[in-house]
């Protein structure tokens, strides 16, 4: 199935259907350093398969953080990498997109949205030398948050576009950073949409995730 109509199907009403799932346990890894400091827990992700009842043909990622919940699928062929207690990122197979969610220590309190100037300031403080492209927006977990594109290069000089939003979550905001070659960030933007728009908060200390539909 198109990775087009997929997206199209899930913003359908009949695809915001929402499912509980047990508890699943992830492997607990040590929390560095930094996210002492900030007193943040560390993200422990399962990523499953075939779940029970569910008709999307992706993966499941099941996050952990903290006494919180949260679940997306996961674009086919990226690798799923934990290795940064602090992040969960998601590679391209030809490693030229990078996806990176993050809990963001900008001070705002639990429920706060990161506004289109300050999201602009926050970014060029990370990339002072950075060409903002467009302020926009996105959709996640039922709710609107701005969003900007910009071009930077890395401290080797190679060239990415990135996408950044704040979306508001028990956790506080939950950044999604998307980071791309420039002649493959529009594709790479259909792969964060469909994280974004299949992203989910648990309820109850359980998992809710998207089931989608059995019927073409």
């Amino acid at each position: 199935m198109a990775l087009s109509k997929i997206i199209s199907r899930l913003r359908l009403a009949a695809l915001a259907t929402l499912a509980v799932l047990p508890v699943v346990s992830g492997a607990q890894t040590n929390e560095t350093e930094s996210l002492a400091v900030t007193n943040l827990p560390a993200f422990a992700v399962n990523v499953r398969r075939d779940v029970a009842d569910t008709y999307m043909p992706y993966r499941y990622a099941f996050v952990t953080l903290g006494q919180e919940k949260y679940t997306f699928l996961i674009p086919e062929g990226y690798r799923v990498d934990t290795s940064d207690p602090a992040k969960v990122k998601l590679v391209s197979p030809d490693y030229s997109s990078l996806i990176v969610l993050a809990i963001g220590t900008s001070g705002l309190p639990v429920g706060a949205k990161m506004e289109a100037e300050s999201l602009q300031a926050h970014v060029l403080n990370r990339h002072p030398a950075a060409t903002v492209k467009e302020n926009t927006g996105v959709g996640a977990n039922g709710q609107n948050a701005a969003a900007l594109d910009y071009v930077w290069k890395t401290e080797a000089g190679v060239t990415r576009t990135s996408r950044t939003a704040f979306v508001p979550t028990a956790n506080g905001l939950m950044e999604f950073t998307l980071s791309a070659s420039p002649e493959k960030f529009d594709a790479a933007l259909g792969q964060l949409n469909l994280i974004l728009l299949t992203f989910r908060t648990g309820a109850n200390g359980k998992f809710e995730y998207v089931i989608g539909s059995k019927y073409p």
